[in-house]
């Protein structure tokens, strides 16, 4: 049950990503998703040092940068990606 409730907050962060990308919504947003990738991150690296809890927190900090300066395309498509697909295996 955890696994497909942290698939969707992952989710939900592609698409605040995707949403500050465009100019929806104020990059300010990126500080919360931030904060939640950084601290899931940090939990299970500690738990299991796992890679993907690696660019985890790697995204997270990247979205510290984006909260102030313009997302390069191609990091966001990455990210994004990178967030979806990790999203769907947890329904897996």
């Amino acid at each position: 049950m955890l696994t497909k409730i942290l698939g969707v907050l992952d989710a939900v962060e592609a698409v605040f990503l995707i949403l500050v990308f465009f100019g929806i919504i104020d990059p300010i947003w990126l500080l919360r998703s931030a904060a939640y990738l950084l601290l899931k991150g940090w939990i299970f690296f500690m738990l299991g040092r796992d890679f993907a809890s690696v660019i985890d927190m790697a995204i997270g900090f990247s979205f510290l940068l984006f909260a102030f300066i313009p997302i390069p395309t191609v990091l966001m498509v990455l990210f994004v990606i990178w967030l979806l697909q990790k999203a769907a295996f947890s329904f897996l």
